[in-house]
């Protein structure tokens, strides 16, 4: 018999957080170089800074994907819980620099 590798919830959960992380990542993308263009096109200081403030959001979104990335690994020697505490501070980090 064959034996079929399941994920469990937690790593579904995971990567369908992920992938919405990634889908939000991009559209914020597209919002920021759309108000770069508009924001120097039509000289406004406030459309700009509308865009750094994407810019941060961007940020944000990264550093969460890449601490999913890093609570997703499996515990070794070295880290005997893994890394699971990376998303914790991840959102700390997110929450100071915002």
């Amino acid at each position: 018999m064959k034996e079929e590798t399941k994920k469990s919830d937690d790593e579904e959960r995971r990567e369908h957080v992920i992938r919405r992380l990634k889908i939000a990542s991009l559209l914020c993308f597209i919002f920021l170089v759309v108000e770069v263009i508009g924001g120097l096109l039509s000289s406004s200081l406030a459309i700009l800074s509308d865009a750094a403030h994407l810019m941060a959001d961007l940020a944000s979104f990264a550093v969460a994907i890449g601490a999913s990335y890093l609570a997703s690994l499996p515990s070794n020697q070295q880290h005997t819980y893994g890394l699971k505490r990376t998303e914790s501070l991840a959102a700390f980090f997110s929450m100071v620099t915002l």
